[in-house]
């Protein structure tokens, strides 16, 4: 067996059964090392295994070096107390649910809204074109035609003399 508090492990395997009730097992001077020993028995159903670092342990305050702290080890406890809901209450998953619910008729109810302005100032605005468009066409045709202009054609003599001019 290996001893778990070596001067060089840097890397410490915390093994979770399916009782909730944890421990840990050996100490690595690799991180892949532990990986591995923890991949090979990840397979057992019900069973979790974490890598721990050193410096982790240190700050909840267990000494890698020193045996006496590993019995302060209370991180991962098992849950043994148990919430059943009573009458006419209902359980934390259907309370989120009823809320998650909620917000997401919320939400909907937002977005109707705010398509509804949408539609409505564009449709103000297509109103406004199309009141826009019938004034110039009522305007246009109370106008009175505008006659046309007739323009004299110029006679070849009168060509050539303006050609003569610009060549010069």
């Amino acid at each position: 067996m290996r001893k778990i508090n070596q001067k060089g492990y840097k890397y410490y395997v915390l093994h979770v059964d399916e009782k909730g009730m944890s421990h840990i097992e050996t100490g690595w001077e690799y991180r892949e090392d532990a990986n591995d020993f923890a991949g090979e028995r990840e397979a057992l159903p019900g069973h979790s295994y974490k890598i721990l670092t050193k410096r982790f342990l240190k700050s909840i305050g267990i000494d890698p070096e020193n045996n006496d702290s590993w019995t302060k080890f209370t991180l991962y406890k098992p849950n043994t107390k148990i919430t059943m809901p009573t009458l006419g209450k209902t359980t934390p998953a259907g309370r989120a649910k009823k809320r998650i619910t909620k917000y997401k008729a919320q939400a909907n109810r937002q977005i109707r809204k705010n398509n509804a302005k949408v539609l409505k100032n564009l449709n103000k605005k297509v109103s406004k074109a199309i009141d826009l468009a019938t004034k110039q066409a009522k305007a246009s045709a109370k106008r009175k035609p505008a006659k046309a202009k007739t323009t004299k054609r110029k006679t070849s003599k009168a060509r050539a003399r303006t050609t003569r001019r610009t060549k010069k």
